[in-house]
């Protein structure tokens, strides 16, 4: 029955590519270490501690157009992360860091070192403040096709780790609720590889029918070579 094993394989290997990304990039880590940072509790970033594109080569940028510039690169203190050094807080859209440094974060993935737009299958970091007060989260996942692959919801009093890890992730917003701010910091993802589409279910039939037919056909050709035999 060769016809039948070289179906399945056709099968397993256009599978494999509308379902599965082989993701071997290595993990980067970013503590934003070494960069210039905004001393708080100043509401306007030094230039310099700005980031939007500026770790493109890492495949990341920061901001979303129309709702924030980026983020601003600041020292430990302030409450934040005490003990966490350089950390990255959100910026409204224009510029600014916004009251007790509450801005939202959102951050999105390109192929390194390229605009063309990126995804990865794993994120994580670690968000919050020193404690005091309960600062409410809601932390969403969203491929390129801005479809939102996961939600995950937090009511802490300090800093805590987050982590996703699913394929096909292009972008983290990050929905702050509370009274006093907080800092994200050492991101940490698998290097972004280039974003492609996940077809529908109904697409993924499709193929499994084509194929199905094509086996049922060779079976009737070859009962058809059996008879004339005969």
């Amino acid at each position: 029955m060769p016809f039948l094993k070289q179906t399945w394989s056709m099968f397993a290997i256009v599978s494999g590519v509308f379902l599965g990304q082989i993701n071997t990039a290595q993990a980067v880590l970013l503590d934003f270490e070494g960069l210039p940072t905004t001393p708080l509790p100043s509401s306007t970033p030094v230039p310099e501690s700005v980031l939007t594109d500026d770790l493109i080569s890492d495949g990341v940028l920061f901001g979303k157009t129309g709702v924030s510039a980026g983020v601003a690169v600041v020292e430990n203190g302030f409450g934040l992360d005490p003990g966490a050094g350089n950390t990255v807080v959100g910026l409204d859209q224009f510029g600014n860091i916004p009251n007790i440094v509450t801005g939202d974060i959102f951050f999105s993935f390109v192929v390194p070192n390229t605009l063309q737009p990126g995804q990865t299958d794993f994120v994580s970091f670690s968000i919050g403040n020193g404690g005091g007060d309960v600062d409410v989260f809601e932390i969403r996942a969203f491929d390129f096709n801005n479809t939102l692959l996961q939600t995950q919801n937090f009511a802490k009093e300090a800093a805590f780790p987050v982590s996703f890890s699913l394929p096909g992730i292009n972008r983290i917003e990050v929905d702050f609720t509370g009274e006093f701010g907080y800092a994200l910091n050492d991101l940490n993802f698998n290097t972004p590889t280039p974003a492609t589409s996940v077809p529908e279910p109904q697409a993924i039939l499709g193929l499994a029918t084509v194929l199905g037919m094509g086996v049922l056909m060779q079976r009737k050709a070859s009962k058809k070579k059996q008879l004339v035999k005969i």
